[in-house]
Order: C-alpha cells, then structure tokens, then sequence
C-alpha cells in the first residue's frame, strides 16, 4: 500500500479486502469504496470502477476475501489525497477460504509512511493466505511471472500530462473522477459515437448542437457543443480516435436524452480544448456493465442494459413493420444464455 500511495510501479499487487461500502451516486450506478490491507497497514482510498460492480452485487468480491489487482488508476484529488481506482482484479480466494484477516494490519497514514502493527502478525495455515514481509501472498502452485503492467497505470497514470494551448501542463484524470466541483481537469478518452450537428428553434430562439460520447478505462461521459462550439469541433473530432479534452463545464446528466453510465455530462465552452492523442492503444472501444440474466426481471422497464451470453437458439428472419415511419425492417429472436442458467 505505501507503494501504491507513493506512486512507484507495483506490478498486480495482492491485498486483501476489509470492507465495502456502496457511496450514492443519485440516479447513475452505485459506486463502491473499498478498505483494503496489505497485511501490514489498511487503506479506504480504493474506488471500484463500475464495471466491476458484480463483483461485489454477487458477494465474490466481499471481506476478508484475497484478490489480486491487475491494473489500477492513482487519482490526486485537489486537497492532495489520493484515490486509487480498481480498474480490473481477479479473487483469488474467496473470504470463506481465507477465514479472517490477515496479520494485524494498522490504518496507512499518508505522508507519515508505514505504520507497522507492534503485534506480530498471525500465522495462517498453509492452505490459505499468508503474510510473507509485510505483504500478502498465496499459498499453492508458484504463481506465472507477469510483466510489468503499461505506463498508463500505477505511478505514470497518476502523473502523466499533456500540454494546453496556453503552455501549461495539465494531469490527466479518469473520467470516472469528474464532478461539477472541480474547476480545471484533463481526461484522455476515446470518441465511441458521435451525432450529426441538429438544429433547433423556439420561443428563446435559434441553434445548433451536436453530442459525443467518450470512454476511457474508467467509465464513459457524454459531451456536447452548442453553436460556435459546434462549428469549430464538429469538423476536427474524428469517431474512434483519441484526444485529451480539457476545460468544459460539467452538469448533471440529464438521463431523458443518454444513456451514458454517467451522473454528469460535458459542455464545451469558449476555453475547451481538444488535442489529439497518438499514444492510447490502451483505451477501451466500448464500456460494459453486464448484467446477470437472471437479473434482468428485477431490472425497471426500459432499461439499457449489457448482457453476455451463449446463443442457445434462434428462429428464422421474419418482415415487420415499424409504425412510426411505415418503413419494413427485418427481425430475429435470439435467445441467450449466461452462467446464471436463465434463458432470455
């Protein structure tokens, strides 16, 4: 943990989880904060990325259980602190395997260093997790050498930057980070869709607009740019490329018109810029939640939801039409089947 919190390049470090705790997030999904321990100190400063938020909603990921963290986003936040966002991690004992905490672990004191328990740490049986110098590891077969994880992680994630137009440096952010408090941010995210520019005119008058929807390994946001925004963007962002955006006002998302998995919204202003990014293999195309299909009876009506499964069966191509333009489209029922056993 002090290493993580000090930025070096931690390689799938395996801690164990303490607890969880689900924060509000108003109408989007919950997002959960997780109390971690490395044996030898605890931290709360973990955030669960929302894709995996099953994880916890089906109890795999829960207390005392052992996981290893294979990749993860540092955060500074503006009074200095640090968040660590959990971007992909795999359980690797389950918190009945395990049976208690491991060793005496004390609250990690950013700033002051390790604190370190003065109780001697426990001795666990050699079918579970053990504490082996100050850190947790796992007993059983010797664990595949893994390389170390890409500079968008760990301590070159929470430090990388671009420069503005005006010069300065401005750190990258997940998306996952932006709230409406925050003044000046950087996100480096890829354009999954982007609409034709629209008009409008009403009683207030006469305009245009067109919307983008961005990912990165975070999460994912909706943007929009409204008249001399909409011109002067509209021509330069490019679907499927990658740009740093900076210096747009953040709103809360209006769900009538999204369903981006984001409390909040982007809108372009006179200070916001776009840069491309040539360097960003990394990013996602595309972010899923998935739900279990088992699930999706408890799910409310008109929904968008991320299903996978195996495809059981199918029935032949049949004609209907759509009411509302009169226009013949073709239609197939599939029917898929996940690790739930249901069928949908």
């Amino acid at each position: 943990l002090q290493a993580i919190m000090q930025g070096e390049n931690i390689s799938k470090p395996v801690l164990q989880v303490i607890n969880t705790r689900a924060i509000a997030t108003g109408n989007g999904p919950p997002r959960y904060r997780v109390l971690m321990s490395d044996g030898v100190n605890t931290l709360s400063s973990f955030m669960l990325a929302t894709q995996l938020n099953s994880l916890v909603e089906e109890e795999r990921l829960s207390a005392q259980c052992i996981c290893q963290v294979n990749r993860f986003i540092v955060n500074s936040l503006k009074d200095g602190r640090r968040v660590v966002i959990l971007m992909d991690l795999d359980v690797l004992k389950t918190a009945d395997e395990v049976g208690g905490n491991i060793g005496n672990p004390v609250p990690y004191n950013e700033g002051q260093g390790q604190q370190r328990s003065s109780a001697p740490a426990a001795n666990p049986a050699p079918s579970k997790p053990q504490q082996q110098n100050g850190n947790l590891s796992v007993a059983g077969p010797a664990a595949p050498k893994y390389h170390a994880p890409s500079n968008q992680f760990g301590k070159a994630s929470a430090a990388s930057s671009v420069k503005t137009p005006g010069g300065s440096q401005a750190k990258v952010v997940p998306i996952a980070s932006l709230n409406p408090y925050q003044s000046k941010w950087t996100i480096c995210a890829r354009v999954t869709q982007k609409g034709q520019i629209r008009t409008w005119s009403n009683s207030r008058g006469e305009g245009k607009l067109f919307s983008i929807e961005l990912v990165d390994e975070s999460g994912e946001i909706r943007a929009t740019a409204f008249n001399d925004q909409a011109d002067k963007f509209f021509p330069l962002i490019e679907l499927n490329k990658v740009y740093y955006f900076t210096k747009g006002n953040l709103k809360t998302a209006n769900k009538q018109y999204t369903a981006v998995k984001n409390d909040y919204e982007i809108t372009f202003t006179n200070e916001t810029s776009v840069v491309p990014c040539d360097d960003a293999q990394h990013l996602p195309s595309v972010q899923f939640e998935f739900v279990s299909i088992s699930d999706l009876e408890n799910t409310p009506k008109d929904s968008i939801v991320d299903v996978i499964g195996i495809c059981k069966s199918y029935e032949d191509v049949t004609k209907i039409t759509v009411k509302a333009n009169n226009r013949e489209v073709s239609k197939r029922n599939v029917h898929l089947m996940d690790t739930s056993g249901k069928m949908v």
